[in-house]
């Protein structure tokens, strides 16, 4: 207003002739309007600078804000990343984990199958070891079967048919010659013809009874009975052949003694191995029968043995002595017969009664023939 009103004035004042007037308030319009030019143009610039200002700061908060957004965003894509991510593992996880667990089924059920096959396989197994073992105890059997054939018809063939023999032509020479036979001559005969009678009852005796242990016919009857009883009988049955060959026989037995067992069956076995003692042992020569109680591995035995001072038995004969396939019979130091049926039969009795029965021997230097009854 007063830079206008200054103005005014000048022009009046030129117009009114007052140029001093006009010129003063010329000045103060001039320098009024210098002022406000200045004070335009500054507040101009203030504006541009603020508006440029104003432009930079919201072009910096736009900037800021685009920063930020594009950190955001970039976060808000990590995160997305990061998730996917996490769903992609979590999917391969499951997808993982199903794959090992259809393994793991197809695993079990393939070790099911398997462990079945397995188990199917053993059974064949079994049953064909089962069968095998049934063949070669059958196998087995017919060996023995066979071989116990073969020694029957060699039995019968030989050692029955022998005797008899002898006992014919004795009896045969007796019947035509006796007239002429002095008492001597007599008796010599009548003497063969008995030992050979003797001989041929008591391997009839044997096959027999070997004949129904083979065939299941004969039955364990257990009983308790004193040894020593048993063994004095044995000693009188065999008096005469031990009185023959001079022998020295000795019995070292507790008469108190009892044991228990099928008194027939462990008497059929001292009288051969008794009998053996006697055919192998020279004239003049020791039978020593024994019998004793021993405890071994907690078990009760009787243990009877039966020692002489006889020829022995060879190696060769030894590894088949019980054996009825390689069985073999010699003779006596006498040129006694036999069959080798005795021993063979005394182990089938002493093993019905769960015992054992072995020997010991030097050629030569005698031999101890052993057997145990248990009696627990």
């Amino acid at each position: 207003l007063i830079n206008e009103s200054a103005e005014l004035i000048a022009k009046a004042s030129e117009q009114l002739g007052l140029y001093k007037e006009a010129y003063r308030f010329h000045v103060v319009f001039k320098s009024m309007s210098d002022s406000l030019i200045n004070k335009d143009r500054i507040r101009r610039i203030s504006e541009l600078e603020y508006q440029y200002k104003y432009k930079k700061e919201k072009q910096t908060i736009l900037l800021e804000q685009q920063k930020k957004d594009a950190i955001a965003q970039e976060k808000a894509n990590q995160q997305k990343i990061v998730r996917n991510a996490l769903i992609l593992v979590l999917i391969l996880l499951f997808l993982l984990i199903g794959i090992i667990l259809y393994a793991f089924i197809l695993k079990r059920r393939a070790n099911i199958q398997l462990t079945n096959q397995k188990e199917e396989i053993q059974q064949k197994n079994l049953a064909l070891i089962k069968l095998n073992e049934e063949i070669k105890i059958q196998s087995e059997m017919l060996v023995n079967l066979n071989a116990t054939k073969d020694k029957f018809f060699s039995i019968i063939a030989h050692d029955v048919k022998s005797p008899f023999s002898s006992i014919l032509g004795l009896s045969e020479s007796l019947k035509d010659e006796h007239m002429t036979m002095n008492t001597k001559e007599r008796e010599i005969f009548i003497e063969r013809i008995y030992d050979s009678t003797f001989n041929t009852y008591k391997l009839l005796e044997n096959l027999l009874t070997w004949s129904r242990v083979q065939l299941g016919g004969i039955t364990l009857n257990s009983e308790q009975f004193k040894i020593c009883d048993l063994v004095n009988g044995v000693i009188l049955l065999l008096k005469d052949p031990i009185e023959k060959k001079e022998l020295i026989l000795t019995k070292k037995c507790n008469i108190d003694h009892l044991i228990k067992g099928d008194i027939n069956m462990i008497e059929t076995v001292i009288r051969n191995l008794v009998s053996n003692a006697i055919k192998y042992t020279p004239r003049g020569g020791q039978i020593i029968v024994s019998s004793e109680v021993i405890d071994k591995n907690d078990k009760t035995l009787a243990q009877i043995s039966v020692k002489d001072t006889g020829v022995g038995i060879s190696q060769e004969v030894k590894d088949r002595l019980f054996e009825i396939s390689g069985n073999v019979s010699t003779q006596g130091t006498e040129e006694e017969t036999g069959s080798g049926l005795g021993l063979i039969l005394s182990k089938e009795f002493v093993e019905m009664h769960n015992g054992q029965i072995w020997f010991t021997s030097h050629e030569n230097f005698g031999s101890t023939f052993y057997f145990t009854i248990p009696q627990d």
